[in-house]
């Protein structure tokens, strides 16, 4: 398909949802797979999503990796388009930078106190061995979610099942799996 032809099809529909009083009860899907292989949406493609969804404009997009969204909108721009989704579905990803940045968004920092604890040896006074325990806080900021999380999700094909994370902005980080 000509990526004019794909043009118009957005250009048109984008008219025709934006023309719609706002509703809280209508629900119009798209979606988008492979997202970076279509060709490049115009800089009003971020201000579209934003107004559709007082339409009940929903959109679900399949994005493999950041590194093509960046080439192909520039960085900013990718970030931006990126940030308008509050609600994400992510299953196994082999590219670390886009697994890295997922888990990143997902989960953000935390930090976390763990003991270090030691045996001591020591001789009193009167020459007896004496075993004592110290323990030490050490405090450190880890991610919630680690990219080998998002990227060691296990193979749809080999367990009959897809594994995926879910996020919804403002709900806790849950961990997906469908049968098939």
């Amino acid at each position: 398909v000509s990526n004019w032809v794909i043009y118009l099809i957005f250009n048109q529909l984008f008219g025709e949802v934006l023309s719609l009083p706002d509703s809280k009860d209508r629900r119009m899907w798209m979606v988008i797979d492979e997202w970076a292989s279509l060709p490049k949406f115009p800089s009003s493609l971020e201000s579209c999503l934003v107004a559709s969804r007082s339409k009940g404009f929903r959109f679900l997009c399949g994005i493999q990796n950041f590194a093509s969204m960046r080439a192909k909108y520039g960085a900013d721009v990718a970030q931006t388009l990126y940030s308008q989704f509050a609600t994400k579905i992510i299953n196994r990803i082999n590219d670390a930078e886009t697994a890295s940045k997922l888990a990143d968004d997902l989960g953000g920092q935390r930090k976390v106190r763990r003991a270090e604890i030691k045996q001591l040896s020591s001789i009193d006074a009167a020459g007896d061995k004496v075993k004592e325990w110290k323990i030490d806080w050490i405090e450190s900021v880890e991610p919630c979610i680690l990219n080998s999380a998002i990227m060691g999700l296990p193979d749809p094909t080999e367990t009959k099942r897809v594994f995926a994370w879910f996020y919804s902005a403002g709900f806790p980080l849950v961990r997906l799996q469908w049968n098939f």
